[in-house]
C-alpha cells in the first residue's frame, strides 16, 4: 500500500491508499462491503456481500474520483483505508480510469482510523511524531504532536495549538498549516 504525500507533508494524509476495480453490480454504494483480491494483491479489493467470508470492509463514505493526485479524499473520522475504484475497458487492462473513492472501515474491531489510533487520513485528535509521520497518541514519544485543527494560515490556528506545522503547498489540499501542541 502506497501512502499520499510527499516526504515533506507525509502526515497531510497517510491513509492507506489502494485501487479496486469498479463493482460487478456497478458503482459501490455506501454500505456497500469489499475485501482483498487475490487477483490484484496486495493492494486490490473487490465487492462482497457484507456477509461474505472475503469481506474485510465497508464503504462509510464516497468521494469523487482522484484524477492524477489534483484533489484529497476528505474522509469522515473512522475511515481505516481509502480506496481509488478505477473502472477498466477489455480483459487484459491492468489498471483503469479512476471513478469513485471509498472511504471505508475495517469489519473487524481493528480500527487504525479512529481518532488518535495512528492511522486512516490525518485528522483533530490524531498525533504525528517528529518527522510529520501520523503516529498512535497512547505511548508517543518525546517530541510528538497532537492535531488541534487544520488552517490555510498559521494564524488562523487556535491559541491552544503551540507548535503549528506548515506544509508545502499541495494542489487539491484545503489547508496548509497543522495546528498542533505537544502532547
Amino acid at each position: 500500500m502506497t501512502a499520499c504525500g510527499s516526504s515533506d507533508d507525509t502526515a497531510a494524509s497517510d491513509a492507506d491508499s489502494t485501487s479496486a476495480d469498479a463493482g460487478s453490480d456497478g458503482p459501490y454504494e455506501v454500505d456497500d462491503c469489499a475485501g482483498l483480491d487475490p487477483d490484484r494483491a496486495p493492494d486490490g479489493y473487490k465487492q462482497f456481500d457484507c456477509d461474505d467470508a472475503g469481506a474485510s470492509l465497508k464503504v462509510i463514505a464516497l468521494q469523487p474520483a482522484n484524477f492524477a493526485g489534483l484533489s484529497e479524499p476528505n474522509c469522515p473520522i473512522g475511515t481505516d483505508t481509502i480506496i481509488t475504484v478505477e473502472t477498466t475497458y477489455g480483459s487484459t487492462a491492468t489498471s483503469g480510469i479512476p471513478s469513485q473513492t471509498l472511504c471505508a472501515r475495517n469489519l473487524t474491531g481493528d480500527h487504525p482510523g479512529d481518532p488518535g489510533m495512528g492511522g486512516g487520513q490525518l485528522k483533530e485528535q490524531d498525533c504525528v511524531s517528529a518527522d510529520l509521520a501520523e503516529i498512535p497518541c497512547a505511548g508517543a514519544p518525546a517530541g510528538a504532536l497532537a492535531v488541534v485543527s487544520f488552517a490555510t494560515s498559521v494564524s488562523e490556528c487556535p491559541a491552544e495549538a503551540t507548535d503549528p506545522i506548515e506544509l508545502q503547498f499541495q494542489v487539491g489540499r484545503d489547508y496548509n498549516v497543522i495546528c498542533a501542541a505537544a502532547l
